[in-house]
Formats: structure tokens, sequence, C-alpha cells
């Protein structure tokens, strides 16, 4: 597996529902979401794209309360979503589209994983 920095687990800061259930954790990617990840190296890039914090990422968590998505994959243990998402956080990004790429483990309720978050 692929080193994909560290990963924080952190309250979203509300509950949120998506697709009839209901989430209050996510355990975030941090460093893929600010560095992302070279496709050739598979390794984290060294320069950053954003300066997102866990807190900020929560607030990108919180635009899909209410939302049902399809899976865009699935296997045995995730479900996997793809969402576009107008950037909640002020500062040079606010308003820009970004997407972002998160999981919900089968066995494990009330977590969200997000993978990663980037400007479109």
């Amino acid at each position: 597996m692929q080193d994909r920095g560290n990963i924080i687990e952190i309250g979203i800061g509300q509950t949120i529902e998506f697709n009839e259930e209901t989430y209050k954790k996510a355990r975030i990617e941090i460093d893929h979401i600010n560095f992302g990840i070279n496709k050739k190296t598979k390794k984290l890039n060294p320069s950053r794209r954003s300066r997102f914090s866990p807190e900020d990422i929560c607030e990108f968590l919180i635009l899909i309360d209410g939302m049902e998505l399809a899976p865009v994959d699935e296997d045995s243990r995730f479900s996997y979503f793809v969402v576009e998402l107008d950037c909640p956080v002020k500062g040079s990004f606010f308003g820009r589209t970004f997407r972002m790429v998160f999981t919900v483990l089968k066995s494990e309720k009330e977590v969200i994983g997000i993978i990663t978050l980037f400007r479109i």
C-alpha cells in the first residue's frame, strides 16, 4: 500500500445524515488532501496544493448532509463515493469547485473516510 501520509480522526462538529445513515466522525487523509499523490511514484508530492485543516474538511463534509449518492465503486469492505462541492472555507479557494473522494467502511458505523479533496 502506498504511503498517503498522516491520517487524522476528528469529530465532524455535528451529526450528518448521508444515504440514510448518520455520521459523527471523519477519518481524514490530511497529507493526501494537502499534497496530492504523484501518479508515477505513488508518493506524496513534495509541494503543497492546499492548506486545509481537518476542521476545514469537516466544513466540506457538512455540505453532504441529507444527500443520497450512489457509490462509484464497492468492494467487500468499502463503498466509495465522489462528489463535487463548492468550497465553503473562507480564503482564496472560497466558492471554487472541489472534488471530494470518500469512503464508508461497511463494518464501522458513524465514520466517513475522506481520501482526498482537490480543486477541479
